[in-house]
């Protein structure tokens, strides 16, 4: 009962059905922060926001192994219960995903209650925010976008972001979207300007 706080269960679902896929996982998690985003959560011991089963061991594809690991360390860091939902008779899946399902310190991370389940603080949008345009562009799907990111010479530098000059990182930041209620001072979404033509004092890192 989300007026009293009473909770005739150890767990409550948050959204839908889960499925094999980012996608999917990043929206299950989201699903978590109405009840976790909060004075006084309503995900807390005895009572735990579920945004459905682990998919660790369900994933296919070349980013299979980072996916489930993300995925894993994710249901951690919210306090998700950690319910198995691969099949366990499967020895050789077993054993590729043994690393992962018993990392000691996300699973302390899971066990740890300081007050708080963890939850959402900072979002960074795929698609443009006012006039500014965001980092990240498209889905985290293997594109020229978002695979190839390096470090060189302690600058930032992107495969690619479709435009003719060259584009710089900066500083600035625009307000995070919804749901950080509770978190106003939280800024989201690193900016991409012009390298040649950029405001006065804003510190840049050359990408291309």
């Amino acid at each position: 009962d989300f007026k009293t706080g009473f909770c005739p269960m150890n767990f409550f679902r948050t959204g839908g059905d889960i499925s094999a896929d980012i996608n999917s996982i990043i929206t299950e998690a989201y699903a978590t922060v109405d009840a976790a985003d909060l004075p006084e959560p309503r995900s807390r011991p005895g009572c735990w926001a579920y945004p459905d089963m682990s998919e660790v061991g369900n994933f296919a594809g070349p980013h299979r192994d980072d996916q489930e690991r993300t995925h894993w360390g994710l249901w951690c860091v919210v306090s998700s219960p950690l319910i198995l939902g691969f099949d366990m008779n499967d020895s050789e899946t077993m054993d590729r995903v043994w690393p992962i399902i018993t990392n000691l310190d996300a699973l302390a991370i899971s066990e740890a209650w300081i007050g708080h389940p963890g939850t959402l603080i900072c979002s960074y949008p795929s698609q443009r925010a006012g006039q500014v345009d965001q980092v990240v562009q498209g889905d985290c799907d293997g594109s020229a976008a978002t695979t190839g990111w390096t470090f060189s010479e302690g600058n930032l530098v992107a495969p690619q972001l479709g435009r003719p000059e060259a584009q710089c990182l900066t500083n600035q930041v625009v307000p995070c979207p919804p749901p950080t209620t509770y978190a106003p001072d939280v800024q989201c979404g690193l900016a991409v300007t012009n390298c040649s033509n950029r405001p006065q004092g804003i510190e840049c890192m050359r990408i291309r």
